[in-house]
């Protein structure tokens, strides 16, 4: 998988090499939607990107942690201006039946079903433990929530060029970053709940290359299925629920991070944009997903109860 992560590898890693010499915020304000500007309008202009207010994308997915290789479909719903959801399908290691899992934020209420787990947690069935406290759980879905609502912000800026309604960002121009086969417009944002991200736009096509942020570790959480220790009669997802409200509960309170890289690949017209049909992630240089996109579907019409917990 790292092949793919060799094209335009200095822009990810590296720092932005130039800078324009902006004088104040608001001139590097003004640099940043110029070039947004001319982003929106290789993608489909301005005027259709406001047009979509709901997004379902498709695809299968193949995720390597530590050097444990998972497969298998995801879909994305989004309905501006609050709602996400994240719904994946998988085979686990050692594990012959597949798991569904769902984590989604609606209004800003967090939810999970299935083995729904954080982003990049691998869970390897080894170990035991007792239950968290309702106040672990309660702090778990908080920052869980936070991070849905973050994973949905970097999604509608890099696909749609813009910010959901309730979370406005704000843009400021960085300058550019330089690789040997071609060079990057360097874009920051920032917003609410500490939301920072840097997106990088090529600079001949004005198509988005990649974002970065900073985000925790993914995790490695062990639990053991012994006779007699209550497993006995639990689905696939059971288990794996139990070991992810562990992992949450027990996760410290300012985890390690890394930089996290999501990387665009294979633009592709579908309903008028040119929208990228490859979406690879990785942390510090290191690529430990691929999303091969097979549909995206604009404007949607999703049931009233879609992004209730059911």
């Amino acid at each position: 998988m790292r092949r793919l992560w060799r094209t335009l590898s200095a822009v990810a890693l590296g720092a932005v090499t130039t800078g324009v010499a902006l004088g104040d915020g608001n001139a590097g304000a003004a640099r940043a939607e110029e070039v947004l500007r001319l982003a929106r309008a290789a993608v489909g202009g301005e005027e259709r990107l406001r047009g979509v207010q709901s997004l379902t994308i498709k695809g299968k997915f193949r995720r390597v942690v530590q050097e444990r290789e998972m497969s298998g479909e995801r879909e994305f719903d989004l309905l501006l201006p609050d709602r996400f959801m994240r719904t994946e399908s998988l085979v686990l290691p050692g594990m012959a039946t597949s798991v569904s899992s769902t984590r989604a934020v609606s209004g800003g209420q967090f939810w999970t079903s299935g083995g729904g787990r954080p982003g990049g947690m691998m869970i390897v069935m080894r170990g035991d433990g007792g239950e968290p406290s309702p106040e672990q759980k309660a702090r778990a879905e908080q920052e869980q929530a936070r991070q849905m609502r973050a994973e949905m912000a970097r999604y509608v800026l890099a696909l749609l060029l813009g910010a959901p309604a309730d979370f406005p960002l704000r843009f400021n121009y960085a300058g550019e970053a330089t690789a040997d086969d071609g060079s990057a417009d360097v874009i920051d944002a920032t917003g609410p709940e500490g939301f920072s991200a840097r997106l990088f736009l090529d600079k001949q096509t004005h198509l988005p290359l990649m974002l970065t942020y900073r985000a925790p570790k993914p995790r490695v959480f062990t639990m053991t299925m012994r006779p007699g220790d209550g497993h006995k009669g639990k689905s696939p997802e059971e288990l794996v629920k139990e070991a992810e409200d562990r992992a949450k509960a027990e996760a410290p309170a300012k985890p390690e991070e890394d930089e996290m890289q999501l990387r665009f690949e294979d633009y592709r017209e579908s309903g008028g944009l040119l929208l990228p049909h490859r979406i690879t992630s990785g942390a510090d240089g290191e690529t430990t997903e691929e999303f091969e996109v097979r549909s995206y579907a604009l404007n949607p019409r999703f049931k009233a109860d879609k992004f209730q917990k059911k």
